[in-house]
């Protein structure tokens, strides 16, 4: 990042040395211009260019995507994950990419390909930094569960899971809680799928491990706390697993 600021800011006191040295005032107190040679024109438009392509979020967003298509090892692979992880903070532009870029088809295929547990977990990160209070995306989640239901996937290959690694299994959670929350659709297919009850049952299950018990505890009381708004029906149908949030 360092050499990226520095490299503009080098371009921008050359592009201020070029257009300066092209007007002067003359005797009679006006400015007068002189035009600009091929070579400094070409400068110029390098300059500009490369500062737009550096500052234009979606430019940025457009490089790394294809940085990460391209990358061979895992460590770039991570460092590359973990600059969207940051990038895609911001709402607008994580909506973006989840809409014109085939963000979650991405993030689903970083998810279940593989075996790299780091690998899989910056995904999951990814998607629960798209996902955090953004209503777009959780209806794009809503829409692409035709294809593929991550909370299903999540519940049934993390929280069910015995032998998945400790870290993995917490970063689910919060991709729940972020998918569920104050979303009527995606909270209810959660409900449907017993998801209370699994929640229950791996609080039960892992009371030896400190860490992974508090955020079970975390997503359950977050739950609590952003209970969408449901139909009759639907609060008789889920009464029981209703009274346990309450």
């Amino acid at each position: 990042m360092g050499d990226s600021v520095n490299s503009q800011l080098m371009a921008y006191k050359q592009l201020l040395g070029v257009t300066t040295n092209y007007h002067a005032e003359g005797g009679d107190g006006e400015v007068h211009f002189k035009p600009l040679s091929e070579k400094d024109k070409e400068f110029i438009e390098g300059a500009l260019k490369e500062t737009v392509e550096k500052t234009d979020p979606v430019k940025v967003l457009e490089k790394t995507l294809e940085s990460l298509k391209e990358a061979e090892d895992k460590e770039t692979k991570l460092m590359l994950i973990e600059d969207l992880v940051d990038l895609l903070g911001q709402i607008d532009l994580a909506t973006i990419y989840v809409k014109n870029y085939h963000g979650l088809e991405d993030i689903k295929n970083g998810i279940i390909n593989g075996d790299d547990t780091e690998i899989k977990g910056s995904y999951i990160s990814l998607l629960t930094t798209v996902t955090h209070n953004n209503i777009d995306v959780q209806d794009l989640i809503n829409d692409f569960s035709k294809e593929f239901n991550f909370l299903e996937y999540f519940l049934e290959n993390y929280v069910e899971s015995s032998t998945l690694a400790h870290k993995l299994r917490m970063r689910s959670l919060g991709a729940i809680s972020a998918i569920v929350s104050h979303h009527t659709n995606n909270f209810t297919t959660f409900i449907s799928l017993n998801g209370v009850g699994k929640l229950k049952n791996l609080l039960k299950n892992v009371k030896k491990n400190t860490e992974l018990v508090e955020r079970v505890k975390f997503s359950i009381n977050s739950l609590k706390s952003t209970i969408p708004e449901l139909s009759e029906d639907c609060k008789n149908k889920y009464a029981s697993e209703l009274s346990y949030l309450q």
